[in-house]
């Protein structure tokens, strides 16, 4: 898919920029999109490791789908109000999407226990997230916004879709407290 993206970026982002919906609409419906779109991979990868079973298969989507609406709240909204308020190359977000990647899915911390594996998972968590953001930022213009150095600027990103999760996660858990089956196991996602 992202080979295809990558391949046909001008058409695809003039047909994204075509959409008539309200900027923040666009945004948060690409996002959402890809996230659920790439919770089908990843509910199928889980469900090999269950001993494949077409019936588990489509309902492990239904529940990485639910998970990650709540999951990825904080990361779409983020970025969006980053990318309204600040300059950033659209390189730079797919970047800094799939750092963010390396934290979320917990890869960042096998860096110093296990390097191998980081080094296996790092490249396909960045183009992963890199990719669920990648739609999102094509439909917007980055020219007339405020400028930092990249110095503030990255860790500024962070702070700010950390500082955007914390009320979807914190639904996400209390959700998941109260409707477990509607989630996929902690054995398969931990919080």
């Amino acid at each position: 898919f992202g080979g295809l993206l990558y391949k046909y970026r001008e058409q695809a982002a003039e047909k994204i920029r075509a959409i008539k919906l309200s900027p923040i609409l666009k945004f948060a419906i690409l996002g959402y999109a890809m996230v659920l779109l790439e919770e089908v991979f990843a509910a199928f990868v889980n469900n090999l490791n269950e001993g494949f079973e077409l019936s588990l298969f489509i309902v492990r989507i239904f529940q990485f789908q639910a998970f990650n609406v709540f999951a990825f709240t904080g990361f779409i909204f983020g970025f969006y109000f980053l990318t309204k308020w600040f300059k950033y190359s659209k390189t730079e977000i797919f970047f800094l999407a799939g750092i963010w990647g390396l934290y979320g899915e917990g890869i960042i911390f096998s860096l110093i226990g296990n390097p191998l594996a980081f080094f296996f998972w790092a490249p396909i968590m960045i183009l992963v997230y890199g990719l669920i953001i990648t739609p999102s930022i094509m439909g917007i213009e980055t020219e007339g916004k405020r400028e930092l150095t990249r110095f503030i600027r990255y860790p500024l990103t962070y702070v700010i879709i950390f500082l955007f999760s914390i009320i979807p996660i914190g639904i996400l858990v209390v959700l998941r407290t109260a409707f477990p089956g509607a989630f996929p196991p902690a054995d398969l996602i931990p919080l």
